[in-house]
């Protein structure tokens, strides 16, 4: 079920801080803008942006191409993404169209592509292509909705962390477990599916389902055997995160890249994901200005705790500054 903007964690964490501090705070579209003020300040809280990064920032974080070339720049790993415009865009560029420059893109990536809204976010408006029809047919609806997209080869991702950043220290890192099931030697996979899925797991669920043969889904796994249900590690889509201490190997390893990539883009407080390939380096995903908590939150009132701590922490050095 989506979360109506004032049921977010970061308003309550924002509403406990104004309280705390004596502050005056005004409430403004819905609880999307919440706005704090003292005698001799007044600071604005927008959406998941508490207020720290720079306009900059915020443009090529929410940029998936654009942070890449960023990175790319600074030398950092990011899994390739190129940029793709809406055509009336290419007035500004000279480009005589995408076709051929999605064909040669498609050709360089192996014919197994994601094209995704250059823009997006949660996993929403992602799509993996293996054929030139489809990457026709994606395309084109994407193209309908937003003004540019991205496409990135497709990797086989064995792990994928989350760092949440705060003026250069990791304040947490969790990793976003795909969803799976467990043969038991004697249920179908349609019957495992169904057994363990949840509302908020259906999307996930129904896109790994419908791709499935039917002689797939009436296989009985053996006993034991772990079948993981799709390819997206996104917490909006079913994955599960699970915390990471401070001392875990990879902290120190995938940690030290997500910071080097927060630097690169002048991100203060935001979330940077790092990918691990089956049979690659490990490499950044994306990149996101805003911190949306609500998903690592639901696991306990330890961890909402803690979500709201990070968020005031955030929030005072942003207010005070």
């Amino acid at each position: 079920m989506p979360i109506r903007n004032d049921e977010r964690l970061l308003v309550e964490a924002v509403v406990d801080y104004a309280e705390r501090r004596g502050l005056a705070l005004t409430r403004l579209s819905h609880d999307w803008i919440l706005v704090l003020e003292a005698e001799d300040r007044r600071h604005v809280v927008f959406g998941y942006d508490v207020g720290l990064n720079g306009a900059g920032c915020l443009r090529v974080a929410n940029d998936k191409a654009a942070s890449f070339e960023v990175l790319r720049a600074a030398g950092v790993t990011m899994i390739e993404h190129r940029l793709f415009l809406e055509p009336i865009m290419h007035r500004f560029t000279g480009q005589p169209g995408n076709w051929q420059a999605l064909l040669k893109t498609f050709a360089d990536f192996g014919g197994d592509v994601v094209v995704k809204a250059n823009e997006g976010t949660s996993g929403n408006d992602v799509h993996r292509v293996d054929s030139v029809a489809e990457l026709e047919r994606v395309v084109h609806m994407l193209l309908q909705g937003c003004r540019s997209i991205a496409l990135s080869p497709f990797v086989e991702i064995a792990a994928e962390q989350r760092f949440v950043i705060l003026d250069g220290e990791i304040v947490l890192a969790y990793d976003k477990t795909r969803p799976a099931v467990v043969g038991d030697g004697e249920r179908t996979l349609r019957q495992l599916a169904a057994a363990v899925m949840t509302p908020e797991m259906a999307e996930a669920f129904g896109e790994w389902l419908a791709a499935r043969t039917p002689r797939e889904l009436d296989r009985a796994p053996d006993r034991g055997e772990i079948v993981t249900v799709g390819w997206r590690h996104n917490l909006g889509h079913g994955a599960r995160p699970k915390e990471l201490e401070s001392s875990h190997p990879t902290v120190a390893a995938n940690g030290e890249i997500a910071l080097r990539a927060a630097e690169a883009v002048g991100l203060r407080f935001g979330s940077v994901d790092i990918a691990e390939a089956v049979d690659g380096v490990p490499a950044v995903m994306e990149i996101n200005a805003g911190v949306m908590l609500e998903h690592f939150a639901r696991a306990g009132a330890e961890r909402r705790a803690r979500a709201v701590e990070i968020y005031q922490a955030a929030l005072a050095r942003a207010f005070d500054a």
